[in-house]
């Protein structure tokens, strides 16, 4: 909390103390509070200069900025068009409907209010917002020529320089994604744009640029755990598996995100470190299912998990563990030959020739083209009277 807001907060006290009716200074306390993040205060000191003079189209609007900030959009999206009834060309209610129905992901309304906008101001950001409306729907092509809009209203505008870069990214057309982000670097130096310019660097399979710029970009923002987590990922593909881990549970201390817990599950398993493998891909299905019941995004790691921990005991000659790893890893992961072969060449080790001709043949049936499987059936046919 800033000195000079809680100053600014005294300032307008005592002049509503002065004159309760004074609709100025409420408004006033409102930018305070919100600017210190206290919506629901900046939204009872709107409301006090909207009642005092309820024919000012900016207390209404900024009633609908707080609202928006906390996510209630239907009476945000009131509250600019009462602004808006008062003042038809109010281009910021215009561009804030935008914004609100870019977050509900209706993207078509939000292209049509951000034009109405651009058609009462032609603000470089107006133009950047429209180019962000075409780039989620997909259209990328769409999104291009309202970023140079912006650009070509406003040289030094680095959001629309970084918007560029990430369509290009999208496109693959890395080298002018690289122009793009470095340019918006030029202009203002931020964690996030660095963060992009590792991960074109990353899909270039150029490592150590990659590492270069997240690291620039932790150094900027130490919080910023979507940087760590690329970090840890372009450790993780010079194979450097430990250092990946380090920034991995960086990015978890900031930030539980299940994707976190399943790349250090993933670089366990590049160590053979199987217990700690399982032991995190479990902590990402748990995490994922706080967000979503039913998420099942990470059973399949886990299930590779335990296959490769059954392998390991297999090859030690443990076969008994090795089936119980195999048998959780295919409930996981029930459309795997793969796991499925595993769990036969167990049985097979065990002469437990029933079970592993049923193991066998749920493999062939997911991958009837494969001839080794129906060798191996005729081999284990031959074994018929050693069967149980």
């Amino acid at each position: 909390m800033s000195e000079g807001t809680d100053d600014k907060i005294k300032e307008y006290l005592e002049a509503i103390n002065r004159n309760p009716n004074d609709d100025r200074a409420h408004n006033d306390l409102g930018n305070a509070y919100y600017s210190r993040g206290e919506y629901r205060k900046a939204i009872e000191q709107y409301k006090i200069a909207k009642a005092l003079k309820p024919d000012e189209a900016i207390y209404y609007s900024n009633i609908g900025d707080a609202n928006r900030a906390l996510r209630n959009w239907d009476e945000a999206i009131n509250h600019y068009n009462e602004a808006l009834k008062i003042n038809p060309r109010d281009d910021w209610s215009l561009n804030s409907l935008g914004i609100i129905y870019y977050l509900k992901r209706e993207y078509d309304k939000s292209i049509k209010y951000y034009n109405e906008a651009i058609g009462i101001n032609p603000s470089d950001v107006y133009y950047t917002n429209i180019g962000d409306s075409y780039r989620m729907k997909g259209d990328l092509d769409s999104a291009i020529p309202y970023y140079e809009e912006a650009i070509g209203l406003n040289a030094e505008y680095d959001s629309a320089y970084n918007a560029l870069g990430v369509v290009y990214y999208f496109k693959g057309e890395y080298d002018k994604a690289i122009q793009y982000y470095t340019k918006a670097i030029q202009i203002k130096p931020t964690a996030v744009y660095y963060s992009n310019l590792g991960d074109v660097y990353r899909a270039l399979e150029k490592w150590d640029e990659a590492i270069e710029n997240y690291k620039k970009a932790v150094e900027l923002d130490p919080r910023d755990d979507i940087s760590y987590n690329g970090l840890g990922n372009a450790y993780f593909s010079k194979r450097l598996y430990s250092k990946a881990i380090e920034q991995y549970e960086k990015a978890i201390s900031i930030n539980r995100n299940p994707i976190y817990f399943s790349n250090i599950g993933d670089a366990n398993r590049r160590l053979k470190k199987w217990d700690r493998a399982i032991e995190y891909y479990q902590k990402a299905i748990d995490q994922a299912k706080e967000a979503d019941p039913n998420d099942t995004t990470y059973h399949k790691s886990l299930g590779l998990a335990y296959n490769d921990r059954g392998v390991e005991y297999y090859n030690k000659g443990e076969d008994d563990k090795a089936i119980a790893d195999y048998k959780k890893a295919i409930g996981l992961n029930s459309g795997d030959p793969v796991i499925c072969h595993n769990l036969y060449l167990a049985y097979n080790a065990k002469g437990m020739y029933k079970e592993a001709e049923e193991s066998l043949r749920e493999a062939m049936n997911l991958d009837p083209e494969n001839q080794t499987y129906s060798k191996e059936l005729e081999s284990l046919k031959s074994k018929g009277s050693q069967r149980l």
